[in-house]
């Protein structure tokens, strides 16, 4: 409702489950698929994966965000990186405070997936913050400059 609103109507805007079949979506039917900070609530990526390569043209370009594999690492006190384990932490962004349950992995696990499911890796960025951000939140503005708390990643489809 919100993207609708945002948008004015330009575009088709629904909900769906990432883990299954995006049955509403054509075959090599488009350009670009933008998935943010969506794919760490999934235990295996590969379902979603395989729909993104299904749903782009040849060369078509995917975008994930996702929150940092050394940070997730730190922050949830990890004791073994390369295993792919279900963490929660109560997140306090908007409004009343709410449990977020989702999935830590490795860098290869956030990797592999797009490079064994027809994707070659153009790009990795581990975005810092911005100068205005500095004066909003200076202590969280040190700390992101000082070790990454997302990546982004672009993919282009074979």
């Amino acid at each position: 409702e919100l993207a609708i609103q945002r948008n004015q109507n330009q575009g088709d805007f629904f909900v769906h489950d990432l883990s299954t079949p995006f049955e509403k979506i054509e075959n090599e039917s488009h350009d670009i698929v933008l998935c943010a900070l969506a794919l760490h609530y999934l235990e295996d990526w590969t379902p979603a994966i395989k729909e993104f390569n299904r749903v782009l043209k040849k060369d078509g370009i995917l975008v994930i965000s996702i929150e940092h594999p050394f940070n997730d690492f730190n922050f949830f006190k990890s004791k073994k990186y390369f295993e792919t384990e279900h963490v929660k932490c109560t997140w306090r962004g908007f409004g009343e405070p709410i449990e977020v349950n989702s999935y830590r992995r490795s860098l290869g696990e956030c990797l592999n997936p797009l490079t064994e499911n027809g994707f070659y890796i153009d790009k990795l960025i581990e975005p810092k913050p911005t100068k205005e951000f500095e004066n909003a939140d200076p202590r969280h503005y040190k700390e992101l400059n000082d070790f990454p708390a997302f990546m982004c990643i672009r993919a282009v489809k074979k």
